[in-house]
């Protein structure tokens, strides 16, 4: 198994920045993710019984700001992964087509 992670670590390494950075919109998407609850809390609190109905206008506007954020965070994070995923796998592609072309021709028989 370790074995296992080590080649695929060797395989990712090349990509380092790019998996920091989906590294980095998942920890942004978990946060939004965090704040609904809490925003919906206050506007039960503070809006509904309250009364403010100001406030239950500006908590609107920011579940609805921060759910256009959300989506597009999610986007980039998910084409960013994507693309991992492909030059992944086109190098591990590449490196098995090397190894098959080293080989002799009597391992083909």
């Amino acid at each position: 198994m370790k074995r296992h992670l080590r080649n695929l670590k060797t395989l990712v390494k090349p990509y380092f920045h790019q998996v920091l950075l989906a590294s980095v919109f998942l920890l942004i998407l978990t946060i939004i993710e965090m704040a609904f609850p809490a925003i919906i809390r206050q506007v039960i609190d503070v809006g509904l019984k309250g009364g403010n109905h100001r406030f239950l206008i500006m908590a609107a506007g920011l579940i609805l700001g921060l759910g256009l954020i959300k989506a597009l965070v999610s986007f980039r994070e998910q084409y960013l992964t994507e693309w991992i995923a492909h030059h992944v796998a086109y190098d591990l592609r590449n490196r098995l087509y090397d190894h098959i072309q080293r080989l002799s021709f009597h391992y083909h028989d």
